[in-house]
C-alpha cells in the first residue's frame, strides 16, 4: 500500500519535524525535574503552553487561510527552532523565563503546524482510501516516534542535553525543504472568505467529542511522560520504555486504517473502549517492565482509535471547511487547559502524592468513550448548507 502522491511532501516534512521534537519533548518533564523544578512548575509549563495555543490558534488560521499552508508549515518550523533554542537556554542556566518561552513557542509551532496539516490533508485526501492513507502517514510518523525518544535518551545520557537539542534543531531545518511546494499541490491554495472564532461551526456533539479526544490525548502524550519521569528518573530508561511502547503500537496501525475505510465507526468504538480500559490499568503499574508493557498496549489502542477518528474528522473537515477545523481546535485547546489547570491546582494543594495522576487516568478513561459522540461521516461531498465551501482565491 503506497501513500497517495499528493500527501507525500507534507508527510516527509511531518516525519522530519516529528524526529526533531521526538528527540526532546518526551524528556521535558525530566529535564525540568533534574534541574530542580517542582511538580507544580512542570504543570505550569504545560498550562502556559495550552493557554498560549488557545490564544494564537485563530490568528494562525487567518494567516494560513490568506497566505497558504506553505507559510504555515514554514512558520511552524521557525517556531520549532525557537522552542529548541529556549530549551537550550534553560538547560544552560537561563532560568524559568526561558522554559516558559519554550512553552509559548511550542504553542505557536503546533498551532501553525496542525492548522496547516488539517487544511492541506482534508483538501487532498482521497475519500475512497483516506483510512489507508492516514494509516500509512501514522505508521511513518510512528516509526520515527519509535526511534527518536530512544535516540534522544541515549544522546542525553552520553552527549548531554545541549548536544541533543542541537541535533533536534538540525532536523527541524531539514523539514522546511519538502514543505516548500505545498500550495501547488491538489489544485493549489484555496481561501475561504470568512473564518470566525466560534464553536458554532461544528455540531455540539462533535465539539464535545473533540474535547473528550483531547483530554485523552493530553493525558496520554504529556501527563503520562510526567508520571514516567517521576517513576523512572533516567533519560536512557525513559527512552527505552517509549521505544517499547511505539514498537508494539505499529502492529495495529495498518490494520486500523485498512478496516477503517469499511468499518470506521466500529474501529473507533473498539479503539475507544480498549483505550478506556487500559487507562484504568495505569493506576496499578509501577515497575519499568510493567510500564513498558502497558505503555505499548495503550499506544497500540490509542493508534487504533486515532486512525479511525482522524479518518472521520477529515471527512467532516473536507465537507465543512476551515471553520469546522477552527471550532474543533477551540474545543481541543479548552481540553488541554482543563487538564493542566486541574493538575496544577491539585499538585499545588496536595502533599505530593500520586492522587492527581490517578484522577487524570480515570478522566482519560471516561474521555476515551466520549470520543464516540462524533457525528456520522457524511455520505455525500460538498459543503453543508450555511457553511462556506473551500472556494477558490
Amino acid at each position: 500500500m503506497f501513500l497517495h502522491r499528493e500527501l507525500r511532501a507534507i508527510t516527509v516534512s511531518r516525519v522530519l519535524r516529528q524526529a526533531s521534537l521526538g528527540l526532546v519533548n518526551v524528556f521535558i518533564p525530566l529535564i525540568m525535574l533534574t534541574r530542580g523544578a517542582r511538580l507544580w512548575q512542570v504543570c505550569a509549563f504545560y498550562l502556559v503552553y495550552a493557554t498560549a495555543k488557545l490564544a494564537v490558534n485563530y490568528p494562525s488560521m487567518l494567516l494560513i487561510n490568506r497566505f497558504g499552508v506553505q507559510l504555515g508549515m514554514q512558520a511552524a518550523i521557525a517556531f520549532s527552532l525557537l522552542h529548541l533554542m529556549s530549551l537550550t537556554a534553560y538547560v544552560s542556566g537561563s532560568g524559568d523565563l526561558a522554559v516558559h518561552a519554550g512553552a509559548v513557542s511550542l504553542a505557536l509551532t503546533n498551532s501553525f503546524l496542525w492548522n496547516s496539516e488539517h487544511l492541506h490533508v482534508s483538501r487532498v485526501l482521497a475519500p475512497e482510501r483516506k483510512g489507508r492513507d492516514i494509516a500509512v502517514m501514522t505508521i511513518l510518523q510512528g516509526a520515527v516516534g519509535l526511534l527518536a525518544p530512544l535516540a534522544g535518551g541515549l544522546a542525553m545520557a552520553t552527549g548531554g542535553q545541549v548536544l541533543t537539542l542541537c541535533l533536534a534543531a538540525a532536523l527541524a531545518l531539514c523539514a522546511a525543504w519538502p514543505a516548500r511546494r505545498l500550495d501547488r499541490i491538489g489544485g493549489g491554495h484555496q481561501r475561504v472568505r470568512v473564518i470566525r472564532y466560534s464553536l458554532r461551526h461544528a455540531p455540539l456533539r462533535d465539539s464535545v467529542a473533540n474535547f473528550s479526544f483531547n483530554v485523552n490525548a493530553t493525558v496520554f502524550s504529556t501527563v503520562w511522560p510526567v508520571h514516567l519521569a517521576l517513576t523512572l528518573g533516567s533519560f536512557a530508561t525513559l527512552g527505552w520504555v517509549v521505544f517499547g511502547a511505539e514498537l508494539i503500537s505499529l502492529a495495529l496501525m495498518f490494520v486500523a486504517g485498512k478496516r477503517g475505510d469499511r468499518k470506521g465507526r466500529r474501529v473507533l468504538r473498539e479503539g475507544s473502549v480498549a483505550t478506556g480500559l487500559l487507562n484504568c490499568l495505569r493506576m496499578v503499574v509501577t515497575t519499568p517492565v510493567a510500564i513498558a508493557g502497558l505503555g505499548g498496549a495503550l499506544q497500540a489502542a490509542a493508534s487504533y482509535q486515532q486512525t479511525s477518528w482522524t479518518s472521520i474528522y477529515y471527512g467532516h473537515a473536507r465537507r465543512r471547511g476551515p471553520n469546522y477545523i477552527m471550532s474543533l481546535e477551540i474545543a481541543g485547546d479548552l481540553a488541554n487547559i482543563a487538564v493542566w489547570g486541574a493538575l496544577l491546582a491539585a499538585f499545588t494543594l496536595s502533599d505530593g502524592g500520586t492522587g492527581p495522576f490517578t484522577a487524570s487516568f480515570v478522566a482519560a478513561a471516561l474521555a476515551s468513550v466520549g470520543c464516540l459522540l462524533i457525528s456520522k461521516e457524511p455520505t455525500a461531498h460538498g459543503a453543508e448548507p450555511g457553511e462556506p465551501s473551500l472556494a477558490g482565491r
